[in-house]
């Protein structure tokens, strides 16, 4: 399986690692009602969840809370190291240490654009779960992506992508089985200088700049307003069809 490379890798730690311990506080959509409970259904079948990317374990926690034994697996000890949870593994989602079907439930929110695509769908492949649920921020159109994707060269180093609408059932299409889908779709505010806390001067300042910069299209896109805009989620439930 093609695991992230090393350059890949020391990127992602060194930025979360920097970000861990405000992380959860950085923005309103963290915690927001709407961006989590679609990742924590009742549990189901042997109630084995896994958290991808889960980073300080919030999802993860209030999987445990709804009745689920859940694990949350993320590449950096520390986003990890003060979640209030039992199972906590640090490794690369795209090369997991478990066998397959030892979950029934594999959920990952806003963690897919830092895999490589190919790798992640064989994974979950092989680790054949009864149901997966993945969510993503996606970019109202191609040049509303294009700009988010030259931001995150300075916001989340690592990040290897900006998804689109549809993107996610794209994904799942890769996925080995025969899926039976369901797409939730809202939207929320959010704000850039809340997303720009953890950077240090200069990258703050290059992230500044953009944003005062910003093409009159791409602002109207995402109803940029002062410092607010409006922040598109897609969440996929996919259920394995024996």
């Amino acid at each position: 399986m093609k695991k992230l490379t090393l350059k890949s890798r020391e990127k992602i730690e060194r930025v979360f690692t920097r970000r861990a311990a405000k992380y959860d506080s950085e923005s309103p959509w963290m915690k927001h009602h709407l961006a989590t409970q679609p990742f924590i259904p009742e549990p189901f079948g042997g109630r084995q969840a896994l958290d991808l990317c889960a980073g300080t374990g919030l999802i993860t926690k209030a999987l445990v809370e709804e009745g689920w034994d859940a694990v949350a697996l993320d590449l950096t000890s520390n986003m990890l190291k003060d979640a209030d949870i039992l199972g906590r593994v640090v490794a690369d989602a795209t090369c997991t240490p478990f066998q397959s079907s030892t979950f029934d439930l594999i959920v990952c929110r806003q963690g897919l654009h830092y895999l490589d695509e190919g790798a992640a769908a064989s994974e979950l492949s092989r680790l054949r779960p009864k149901e997966i649920r993945l969510g993503q921020i996606v970019a109202p159109n191609e040049d509303s992506a294009d700009w988010w994707s030259d931001l995150f060269k300075t916001l989340a180093p690592g990040r290897k992508r900006v998804y689109m609408p549809s993107d996610l059932e794209k994904f799942v299409d890769k996925l080995v089985g025969t899926w039976a889908v369901n797409i939730i779709k809202f939207s929320l505010a959010d704000s850039f200088s809340q997303n720009f806390k953890h950077l240090q001067d200069r990258n703050k300042t290059i992230a500044e700049t953009m944003v005062r910069d910003m093409p009159r299209e791409i602002a109207s896109a995402m109803d940029f307003d002062g410092d607010v805009y409006r922040q598109d989620w897609e969440v996929i439930i996919a259920s394995a069809i024996d």
